[in-house]
């Protein structure tokens, strides 16, 4: 074979020397010629140095001669924007119901990104501590967001203005939820208890307590007639907002709750995650009957984050092997493992619309700095559709109404956005 600095008119016929290559070797010519379909094969190869590089011509001979063989995944352009101002990286991130906003937190302020404009619309002041907690309206231009001094704040997203503080919280607010209608949330703090808000009269309707451990999450049913909070008693509570009484107690395992959701509600079905020794173990709960349906489980796996897929009971479950595992809650079928990440899974993120099947359905994000775009073909397989690159570790994620936007925070503390329709992925 030819040396890498070789003129390409002296090459030999390329293809068909790449059949004697040993396994490793395959990995190192994918990272040469930039192949993520290839390299994605080679996940346990350490990668070769930088210096291996073919030289710019050398490279693209090789290119052409496979492009039939391993097709490039479809090349987005990334729009980024960045605040002066901001020296912390985008812990929480929400958009509202037209996808046109983003509502990202730093520290103690919220900024309000105009994705249409690429601009900052506005600084969102007013905690007195650190935003913990931050929930969109899905219906409403409204946002909630609570702080680690026990502050729960309610912003009107179409004026850019703070429309109520609610007060009653001592210490850190862990989680907020608002109803669809954007007329009631309810706040979990560093302790026993919940509140409901109404935010309306920016008053406090009730106080629900029964957790003998501290409430680290809560969630509300789609039509507001149920929340659902989990604890570090082990307890996943379903409180009825009608009468303000817990129906059912659930047992549920907790483990590294403070960093990761994991619990996911959607109709009457509740998916409760755990890490029990030695695997990953789903739980799925019937929310109406307080009764267990069934467990998934992923042995030797440490799961990272999870998604409720649009239009169906499929849940995705990212894990530490790079993995994405696709969960039907109702049959408990594993549909789909999908490997196309070097690194764990940090975060998920799937449009709270559905949109057509064979479009983009859910993208994950890793550490190892790449977000996948994974989506169902005409025959029903789950592939991979984009892979959209980077350069720092993605810290939150969100997808638009339809899944056309892709929205990252990442640890550079910008804000970066993908157009998927673009390239019609």
């Amino acid at each position: 074979m030819c040396a890498v600095n070789d003129e390409v008119e002296d090459c030999p016929t390329l293809l068909p020397c790449w059949a004697l290559l040993p396994s490793a070797a395959w990995y190192h010519v994918a990272l040469w010629l930039d192949l993520p379909s290839l390299r994605s094969f080679m996940l346990s190869c350490k990668p070769c140095s930088e210096a291996l590089r073919p030289a710019p011509e050398f490279r693209a001979a090789w290119l052409d001669n496979l492009a039939h063989v391993f097709p490039r995944d479809p090349v987005l352009q990334e729009r980024e924007m960045s605040h002066p101002d901001t020296n912390t990286h985008i812990r929480f991130l929400a958009l509202t119901p037209d996808g046109t906003k983003a509502v990202v937190s730093h520290l103690d302020k919220l900024l309000v990104w105009d994705l249409c404009t690429d601009t900052c619309a506005a600084t969102l002041l007013g905690h007195a501590g650190e935003v913990s907690a931050l929930a969109a309206s899905p219906t409403e231009p409204l946002a909630v967001s609570g702080d680690a001094s026990g502050q729960v704040l309610v912003w009107d997203l179409g004026t850019m203005s703070r429309r109520a503080q609610l007060a009653g919280h001592i210490g850190a607010v862990k989680a907020v939820a608002m109803t669809s209608c954007g007329k009631k949330a309810i706040s979990a703090k560093n302790d026993t208890t919940l509140k409901v808000w109404d935010l309306e009269g920016g008053t406090c309707t009730a106080v629900l307590e029964g957790h003998t451990g501290d409430v680290v999450d809560v969630q509300l049913t789609g039509d507001g007639q149920c929340a659902v909070s989990i604890g570090c008693d082990q307890t996943l509570r379903v409180w009825d907002l009608g009468s303000n009484q817990c129906r059912h107690v659930l047992p549920a395992v907790v483990d590294r709750i403070t960093s990761k959701k994991s619990f996911f509600i959607r109709g009457n079905i509740a998916a409760s995650i755990a890490w029990v020794t030695p695997r990953s173990v789903v739980t799925v709960w019937d929310m109406e009957a307080g009764v267990p349906l069934r467990e998934l489980v992923h042995n030797f796996r440490s799961w990272t984050s999870a998604v409720w897929l649009p239009g169906g009971w499929e849940l995705a479950v990212g894990f530490d092997d790079g993995c994405v595992r696709v969960w039907d809650v109702q049959t408990g079928e594993c549909r789909a493992v999908l490997e196309g990440h070097r690194y764990f899974v940090r975060c998920l993120a799937a449009p709270p619309s559905a949109g057509p099947r064979s479009r983009a359905c859910f993208v994950s994000g890793s550490v190892d700095h790449n977000l996948c775009v994974w989506g169902v073909s005409e025959d029903g397989r789950w592939q991979r559709r984009a892979v959209l690159t980077g350069d720092a570790c993605t810290t939150c994620l969100a997808m638009s109404p339809g899944g056309r936007y892709v929205v990252a925070g990442d640890e550079r503390r910008r804000l970066r956005v993908w157009d998927l329709g673009a390239r019609g992925v």
